[in-house]
């Protein structure tokens, strides 16, 4: 399993995203403290018709003129400061979705490991059951070629040792289909690979973490640690910085701008050269600021309510995996106690029995039902177990010691 992980770190193609859209908010960031250019204007013109009688005149004229494009009003009015804190906010939300990519995807890998790794102990199980289901056929046509039994029960025979033969395949193709998701989320592109999961996830002890917790202690931790939350409340500080930079479109926006111009040079120039300070005042419209805080506000109302949802959700994931977790682990207990040795201890006796004709075959086809029953719930008490396990995790935001 550590190994999936660290494949899906590298080339997960939901962490790939992820890691997408950091990068396109690192651009934003950028943008977003970028002053406007300046403008640098230059003219040059030639008067007609006029001839220049005295040194000095010229018809020919030039000009040059130097704007700050807004720079200064953005620095006074306070408009780049507001967009660098939203595309900052922005960006840290960015960078908390990949830490939940992590958080959810990641789990989904775990889980789809364990449903590999049941699959494969499935097969071995069934592979099991089949044998000794084809030891008990081979049994009872001896038996009926000694004529000690009838044909009846060399059917019956057969029909259990196919019911096995279909079990069995049925779990191999489960185990191909659990291999094929896991390879896609760990970024496979192509075929799915030839791989084997190796790990065991039987008789699991408790994680310490949660010998002693409980649904309040987790969801205080789930509060502080889910980056769901934390994306949230960055993209509510982003649309806040968002609303206060469209009320700032009240205040008028100002240019300003330097320029020289002259025709002809000394003190009989036509034109001598001329210095001209300006300043450009754009004034707002009312009905563009009024629509634009409008839909600030609601941006910001909607994603107040979003974050409250997120905290809602994060309840409800908390308390609903704490309770697949307590009722798996319950029921996991009892099986590996009792339930399931048993089982399979009646199976063996029965057949010990049959052999030595002490019992009837329905009684060994009764055994072998209710052992291939019990292990089933057996598989899915331990898929109960982890799964509650690994949602748990993800539900807190936090990995436990296994």
């Amino acid at each position: 399993m550590d190994e999936a992980l660290r494949i899906f770190r590298s080339r997960g193609l939901d962490l790939l995203l992820a890691e997408g859209a950091v990068a396109q908010a690192q651009g934003d960031l950028r943008i977003a403290g970028a002053l406007p250019a300046p403008q640098l204007g230059l003219s040059a013109g030639k008067s007609e018709g006029y001839l220049p009688q005295l040194p000095g005149q010229s018809a020919r004229s030039y000009g040059a003129s130097l704007s700050d494009g807004g720079s200064l009003d953005d620095l006074l009015a306070g408009r780049r400061n507001l967009r660098v804190r939203s595309a900052d906010a922005a960006l840290r939300a960015a960078r908390f979705g990949r830490e939940d990519a992590l958080r959810t995807v990641g789990a989904l890998v775990k889980i789809q490991f364990l449903q590999a790794a049941l699959a494969k102990l499935n097969v071995d199980l069934s592979t099991q059951t089949r044998d000794s289901a084809q030891h008990t056929l081979d049994l009872v046509q001896k038996r009926y070629s000694a004529g000690a039994v009838s044909e009846v029960e060399v059917a019956r025979a057969e029909v259990a040792f196919l019911e096995t033969e279909q079990a069995l395949e049925s779990s191999r193709q489960a185990q191909e289909s659990a291999r094929a998701n896991l390879a896609f989320l760990l970024g496979e592109r192509g075929p799915v690979p030839n791989f084997e999961t190796v790990g065991s996830f039987d008789h699991p002890s408790m994680p310490s973490e949660l010998a002693s917790a409980t649904p309040e202690s987790l969801l205080g931790a789930a509060k502080v640690q889910r980056p769901d939350l934390a994306a949230a409340k960055a993209q509510e500080e982003k649309f806040d910085s968002a609303l206060t930079l469209a009320r700032r479109e009240w205040v008028p926006a100002t240019g300003w701008s330097l320029g020289v111009a002259q025709e002809g040079t000394g003190p009989n120039a036509l034109q001598p050269r001329t210095w001209t300070l300006g300043l450009n005042i754009s004034l707002p419209s009312p009905r563009k600021v009024q629509g634009d805080t409008a839909r600030a506000r609601a941006d910001l109302s909607v994603q107040e309510l979003t974050r409250r949802k997120a905290e809602a959700q994060t309840a409800l994931d908390v308390t609903s995996s704490w309770a697949s977790f307590q009722g798996g682990r319950a029921r996991l207990a009892r099986m590996e106690g009792h339930l399931l040795d048993q089982s399979k201890k009646a199976y063996d006796l029965v057949v010990f029995q049959y052999e030595r004709g002490a019992t009837s075959l329905l009684d060994v086809l009764d055994a072998q039902r209710t052992w291939i029953t019990t292990r089933n719930e057996y598989l899915q008490n331990l898929n109960d177990y982890w799964s509650g396990m690994f949602g748990l995790e993800q539900a807190v935001g936090k990995e436990f010691s296994r």
